[in-house]
């Protein structure tokens, strides 16, 4: 139980805003988090949705998806502390790979991974938006118009429910939640201020061709000891954001091999996050 616990935890994804960093924007990184003297802070524009934090998991059904039994199937889970000081509020999106289909391990993994705790510290929005099942009980996000349709309009419905910074919306992935968040962060950059690839291999093989039309910064965080991904596997990808003058960082320091440890990875997606938004 516990190997398949690690392994489900290794093939989770968070997803963000992918953006370049604000124009003309003034304010060191030790003062980020004091939002009265934040530049950054000013970057979005207000959802116009209703607020509605309430320091409690919600389960939506998307319009057009889910099927409405209890599975988490093309669902969203939403958390926004009512503790939250700042509006509109910033987003961090949490993408899952290989996840479960019942709500309640959902949950549980939701918490397990650190996301209320981000959500109470930090004053934010976080939700995980599950795509269809792809079989063996699994969830499993693709690169199907399907899966880009539910991203696209659990972003939506978020926007409605929630009063939220819709150019500060974050993804986090790790392992292939990492490989996942990497992929949507170059095809749906639009509604992105960032990603962050943890552990995450290359998904592009080969190459895309398109071209990007949309800036989306990324941060690559990678243990050099990792015995499961090497960072070779990932260097491609960072040289690919780069060729294409993407805003970029990689944390090399990670000491925690492929494991999702929430100290090791929070605070430096913080830092990234304070520094970028979605100049649309």
């Amino acid at each position: 139980m516990r190997s398949s616990l690690f392994f489900l935890l290794s093939c989770l994804l968070v997803s963000a805003g992918c953006a370049e960093p604000g124009a003309g924007d003034d304010d060191d990184a030790a003062n980020d988090d004091d939002l009265g003297d934040d530049d950054d802070a000013a970057c979005g524009l207000s959802s116009g949705g209703s607020g509605g934090a309430m320091d409690v998991a919600t389960w939506y059904s998307v319009p057009g998806f889910g099927p409405g039994d209890g599975s988490s199937q093309y669902e969203m889970l939403a958390y926004a502390p009512s503790s939250a000081a700042v509006t509109p509020m910033p987003v961090l999106l949490l993408v899952g790979r290989r996840m479960p289909l019942a709500r309640a391990d959902n949950e549980a993994l939701f918490a397990q991974l650190g996301m209320i705790d981000w959500a109470e510290e930090h004053g934010w929005v976080v939700y995980l938006a599950n795509p269809g099942d792809t079989g063996n009980s699994q969830i499993n996000w693709t690169d199907s118009q399907e899966d880009a349709d539910f991203f696209n309009a659990s972003l939506d419905l978020l926007g409605e429910q929630y009063d939220i910074d819709l150019d500060r919306v974050h993804a986090l992935g790790s392992s292939a939640g990492g490989r996942a968040a990497t992929y949507l962060g170059w095809a749906h950059g639009e509604r992105l201020a960032s990603i962050v690839n943890h552990a995450g291999s290359n998904p592009f093989s080969p190459w895309p061709e398109t071209p990007w039309d949309s800036e989306c910064a990324g941060l690559f965080i990678h243990d050099d000891e990792d015995p499961i991904v090497p960072r070779a596997a990932v260097q491609d990808v960072i040289d690919m954001w780069i060729d294409a003058d993407q805003v970029t960082e990689t944390d090399f320091e990670y000491a925690y091999e492929h494991a999702w440890v929430p100290e090791g990875l929070f605070p430096p997606m913080k830092a990234f996050f304070d520094t970028v938004c979605n100049e649309r």
